[in-house]
């Protein structure tokens, strides 16, 4: 029997599974006896299924509520209109509703475009998106196909509205539920992962961490590749695992099949598991015909990936993306994850060191405990090596444009959740080997509380005006001129696409001389608010300390009122035409607006802090894209902000429609005779909310 078989290794469940095995080792003990313990062993996996199945029953109906009420994020948007286009031409193309889809950086210019000065450095010469994975993206597809929601085509008429505020739930809801399913999956494997690596009280401990820890329970809801990239990173984690463990002929085919699956969903966490492969490879040759089983791999992998490469051309766009390293800041952005995570990195490190010192003093009886409950030393390397891997990986090998914490924590969420899990039922078969699978993962959860980590409950019934609903519901009534061109800010431009059914194309890569040339009818839109939202609870705190008292219907057409005038503020001295007129300032509209500045100049440093190609860029407020600077970031960004925006000029002569919520409609067509708005239903709308608040 090998050293690190699983027989071999100290078993830390309940006690019920340990008499079992002693049942099991002494079959000459007695029949009525032995039957009884089998079957209270039984019972016992029983009980633990069933358990399981309602933490992952919890867990998934958790994310599924923040699925079905949370507000449309413009980061979702680009993978839906992907999956779109794969509904109208059977793969992710580059363009759609006949203008071409740009969904990140610039980096290349067009010069044989009339329109635009820049090309797309997402998609490669043959018309595909190469950048974003594709089995998250046939997933959305498919819901879509189910959910009867069909690709806009473009049929040579004027632009027109298909979908209006009816549509607007169902399609908010239905791309995210293959993330909701991804992550049924993911909380799953790794469940297993922990089990087969470390025992059962690290198997629950993980689930734990994994069930309701903040950043990996919005990854499970969220529309792209995050859900999708945790289920195959666990996943392929138990492929590897198996394959260096114990290395039997069909774990060298999973593994295969699962790093294919992993490239087409997040390529850097392919490049992650391929190294912690290679690096675990001393621990397999002593398995018979290993170099056969890991070549067999290899080749899988290759002739998986290699026709696809081929066709898309990957290779050739892979490389065009600038790297993050060079921009960062040494030391600190090279330890910011670790800095900002004292306690989680301590508990790790702790229990790390304690193994150590245990190796250095084995024959101490504490030392000799804290081996015995730290279990199989390979398991511990192996998770120790992905975790190492994935932080090195993601510092060097990111591009620019993907350089930010959330991406950061997706690929650190498997093995980091997972050394942590393992150090705290470490800690936990310590103190009290009996009882280290209940006492660990009640301690994870105690532990993400403690730092307000933790969610347990589904989002808050708040009433919010998005823009893009504000957008959607004026839009669905226009009726345009042929030729007519509709802009908005990068990402936000696909989200009104996917809305709407209109061709709304991102301003950024469109030639300035081609906007103040261009003698058809223009649009531009603006879906963001002046500042940063304060919640009618806020308003409300806000007023009493003023000596008033709204109730929630009057706090919420205060803020309202506030993002109006925000706007106002921001359009002076780009146009002269505004509508509506401008509203009495309420009793407790300065202090309101005070507030708001404060929270938008705030949000606008940690913007800067989040996105590292902002520094410098510090947005001051929420409706001059926060973004715009990252996309002109490698094609001197201050040839293209400020006054030389390449729609400015354009705009001068437009006029400015200000919603209810404080987004901008620019209307800069030739004829006006028709206004974009129904203006009688928007002023009674103002006179309503003024009413209700006595300004």
């Amino acid at each position: 029997m090998r050293k690190n078989s699983p027989n071999s290794r100290r078993d830390h469940r309940w006690p019920v599974h340990s008499i079992s095995k002693c049942c099991d080792q002494h079959e000459e003990g007695g029949v009525i006896v032995s039957k009884y313990l089998r079957r209270w062993k039984d019972m016992g996996q029983a009980s633990e299924m069933v358990l399981l199945l309602a933490c992952l029953v919890l867990a998934t109906a958790l994310r599924l509520s923040f699925a079905v009420g949370e507000p449309f994020w413009e980061g979702e948007a680009d993978s839906n209109i992907n999956a779109l286009s794969i509904l109208e031409r059977g793969y992710p193309a580059d363009h759609y509703l006949g203008i071409p889809i740009y969904e990140n950086v610039l980096l290349t210019t067009s010069p044989g475009s009339r329109e635009y000065e820049f090309g797309s450095a997402s998609h490669s010469a043959r018309g595909t998106v190469v950048d974003h994975s594709w089995l998250p993206l046939y997933s959305i597809a498919a819901a879509f196909a189910f959910a009867g929601i069909h690709p806009d085509v473009d049929d040579g008429r004027p632009p027109t509205a298909r979908h209006g505020s009816s549509e607007f739930r169902k399609r908010m809801i239905v791309p995210r539920v293959p993330s909701v399913v991804f992550a049924a999956l993911f909380l799953f494997f790794v469940y297993r992962l922990g089990r087969m690596m470390f025992g059962g009280d690290t198997a629950w401990s993980m689930l734990m961490a994994a069930a309701f820890a903040q950043p990996v329970v919005s990854f499970g809801w969220r529309v792209g590749d995050y859900s999708a990239t945790l289920a195959l990173t666990a996943l392929t984690g138990i492929a590897v695992w198996k394959l260096t463990h114990e290395g039997a002929w069909r774990h060298s085919v999973l593994a295969g099949v699962a790093l294919i699956l992993l490239f087409h969903t997040h390529l850097l966490s392919f490049m992650i598991l391929s190294a912690v492969l290679l690096a675990n490879v001393p621990f397999a040759l002593d398995q018979p015909r290993w170099k056969s089983k890991l070549l067999l791999t290899g080749v899988i992998v290759i002739a998986g990936l290699a026709p696809w490469w081929y066709w898309t051309n990957f290779f050739a766009v892979s490389t065009r993306m600038p790297m993050a390293w060079p921009l960062l800041a040494f030391p600190s952005d090279f330890v910011f994850w670790f800095t900002a995570r004292k306690a989680f990195m301590g508990a790790i490190g702790l229990v790390v060191t304690l193994a150590l010192l245990s190796s250095a003093f084995p024959r101490h009886r504490f030392t000799r405990r804290i081996m015995e409950a730290a279990g199989d030393r390979q398991a511990l390397y192996f998770t120790l090596i992905w975790f190492v891997t994935a932080y090195l990986a993601f510092i060097f090998l990111s591009s620019a444009a993907s350089f930010v914490e959330a991406r950061l924590m997706l690929v650190l969420a498997v093995p980091g959740y997972l050394l942590f899990a393992h150090c705290v039922a470490v800690a936990a078969r310590t103190v009290t080997p009996r009882f280290s699978y209940a006492l660990a993962p009640l301690a994870v959860l105690v532990f993400l509380a403690s730092r307000g980590t933790a969610v347990f409950a589904g989002p808050p019934a708040q009433a919010r005006t998005s823009g893009v609903e504000a957008f959607v519901d004026v839009a669905k009534h226009w009726t345009l001129e042929p030729g007519t061109k509709i802009y908005a800010w990068p990402d936000e431009n696909l989200l009104l696409t996917y809305v709407s059914g209109l061709p709304v194309q991102s301003i950024a890569p469109v030639r300035k001389e081609f906007l103040d040339g261009y003698s058809g009818d223009v649009i531009f839109v603006e879906t963001g608010m002046p500042y940063v939202e304060c919640l009618p609870a806020e308003v409300q705190t806000i007023a009493n300390e003023h000596g008033m008292a709204l109730n929630f219907q009057e706090a919420r057409q205060a803020a309202l009122r506030v993002q109006r005038f925000g706007a106002r503020e921001y359009l002076r001295g780009l146009v002269t035409d505004v509508w509506p007129p401008s509203e009495p300032i309420g009793p407790i509209d300065h202090a309101l607006i005070a507030r708001h500045t404060e929270h938008t100049l705030e949000a606008g440093r940690a913007s800067a802090e989040h996105y590292r190609l902002l520094r410098g860029f510090v947005p001051t407020n929420r409706l001059t894209s926060h973004l715009l600077p990252l996309h002109y970031w490698f094609v001197n960004p201050e040839t293209h902000l400020g006054d030389r925006l390449n729609y400015r000029d354009r705009i001068r002569g437009a006029k400015a429609i200000i919603l209810p919520n404080g987004s901008i409609i620019f209307d800069a067509r030739r004829t006006r005779d028709v206004p974009l708005v129904d203006q009688d239903r928007y002023l009674a709308i103002l006179a309503r909310g003024a009413s209700s608040t006595g300004s």
